[in-house]
């Protein structure tokens, strides 16, 4: 089975989630690379110190197996001192356009937690018995430099770490078990109609064909050829054998989008156990009744907080999530409609929404594509 590689900070985003849905957009090109000048500013500043080691952008990584598959969890911690007689020191930066003060509690959860993993593989590669971390915080806007100083034990750093991949570990088992179950569907499902209509065989032995060599495939067909049945009913015979993970079904049209739900539905009447989500559009997926200030909006108050036991009711439920089912869960667990099927995606098979998600630079969906 080959080795998954995850990013500390993505390890981190992935778990450490409590409290309230920050409304706030990713930040700007703009934004990125003055955070990236700031960086190299603090790391330039400790250059010419001859008190103590000064190591920048430390490379930093272990190896798990969790819940049966292997993976890599790496990343670089921003800055590492190391004092000739004193403590050592790990510098974790980030930056924003808002005070630390302004902040929410999961944001700053997240910051340590990813500082504490770093801070874990640190004292596992060096033997420390302790260490200082230094969160550094930078207002981009006024570039106000605060320092925020915890000190740990070697012990406490591998307790917190030990919760932390337990915490991911139950969600890669939910994900998991649901692979497990579509490929062995998928590998005995057969063509959910009597027979193949003309040019349809060959259709879809084109589009496995293109999967198992990693081509492109342009197709050309006229209205009633059966073209998304042809196209989706190989995609998963294709995951079924493991050689695609999950597929995307991209359409500029509410009403392709149907069919393709419609497919799955014909595949799951045939026996396939797979799960599919349709992604709605932020705006049209919204409730009549959600204020427009989000501070006062109940769907994103509190929305980490009861965000696993919505997935996991919805999921358990469902493996056709359409806007309806969304819209469904939604409610019952009060949690943004729109951000609740993003999460919901990342346990789906199939993935059918509109191609902007894939094009536009500026919605496209940065946790599969980025």
């Amino acid at each position: 089975m080959p080795t998954t590689r995850i990013g500390v900070r993505e390890l981190v985003e992935f778990t450490v989630r409590s409290g309230d849905l920050n409304p706030v957009t990713q930040a700007s090109n703009n934004t990125a690379m003055m955070g990236s000048r700031i960086h190299r500013r603090i790391q330039d500043a400790h250059a010419d110190n001859a008190d103590y080691e000064y190591e920048a952008e430390v490379y930093l990584k272990r190896d798990e197996t969790i819940a049966g598959a292997d993976y890599t969890i790496d990343g670089r911690a921003d800055g590492v001192i190391t004092f000739p007689d004193g403590p050592v020191v790990l510098e974790e930066i980030k930056t924003s356009a808002r005070d630390f003060d302004q902040l929410t509690a999961n944001t700053i959860d997240r910051y340590w937690a990813q500082a504490a993993t770093y801070g874990h593989y640190l004292c596992q590669d060096r033997d420390l018995p302790e260490l200082t971390i230094d969160l550094i915080y930078v207002n981009t806007r006024n570039q106000d430099e605060s320092h925020h100083r915890r000190e740990y034990t070697a012990e406490e750093l591998a307790t917190q770490y030990a919760a932390l991949i337990k915490e991911f570990a139950s969600w890669i088992k939910l994900r998991s078990d649901i692979i497990n179950r579509r490929n062995e569907t998928a590998a005995a499902l057969k063509f959910p109609f009597p027979e193949f209509r003309a040019g349809q065989h060959d259709f879809a032995g084109a589009v496995y064909k293109t999967i198992y060599t990693g081509q492109r495939l342009f197709v050309q067909a006229p209205t009633g050829t059966g073209k998304t049945i042809s196209t989706l009913f190989p995609a998963v015979k294709a995951m079924g054998a493991g050689l695609i993970n999950r597929a995307f079904y991209l359409t500029a049209k509410a009403a392709t989008r149907h069919v393709a739900e419609d497919a799955m539905t014909l595949m799951g009447d045939a026996g396939l156990v797979a799960k599919s989500i349709t992604i709605t559009a932020r705006d049209t997926i919204r409730f009549d009744d959600e204020p427009d200030e989000p501070t006062q909006n109940p769907y994103m108050l509190g929305y980490y907080d009861r965000l696993k036991p919505a997935l996991l009711d919805m999921l358990a439920h469902n493996d056709r999530i359409t806007r309806a089912v969304v819209e469904e869960y939604a409610q019952k667990h009060t949690v943004d409609p729109f951000e609740f099927s993003l999460d919901a995606s990342l346990f789906c098979d199939v993935i059918i929404c509109d191609y902007n998600y894939l094009f536009d630079p500026r919605v496209f969906l940065q946790r599969f594509f980025c």
